[in-house]
């Protein structure tokens, strides 16, 4: 019993695991891009730590700072306040929940 080349191809193209290890260049490539861009913002949230600020998430500002905190008692016994950042720019503000150090 002989098969074509074309059969077995046929036959591999119906089995799952053969379409994921054929998907693999594309997936790798699109991991490989998406490291890169974690890897930027990494790099961008150190310089931030370094200057010791945030920047606003709406309009990307370093003016993005500690406009409020509240360590009530639902935050202190968990070890944690609740922080609101604001953006002297664009007036953005957001809540956070942080540790306490």
């Amino acid at each position: 019993m002989s098969y074509d080349t074309k059969e077995i191809l046929a036959a591999l193209r119906n089995w799952p695991l053969w379409k994921r290890m054929t998907d693999t260049p594309n997936r790798l490539d699109a991991l490989e891009r998406r490291l890169a861009a974690l890897e930027q913002g990494s790099s961008r949230i150190e310089e931030e730590i370094t200057i010791g600020g945030k920047s606003c998430p709406s309009c990307g500002a370093a003016d993005f700072e500690i406009s409020e905190t509240d360590s009530g008692d639902e935050f202190a016994l968990s070890g944690t306040r609740k922080v609101t950042r604001t953006c002297r720019v664009c007036g953005y503000s957001r809540a956070y929940i942080e540790d306490v150090a």
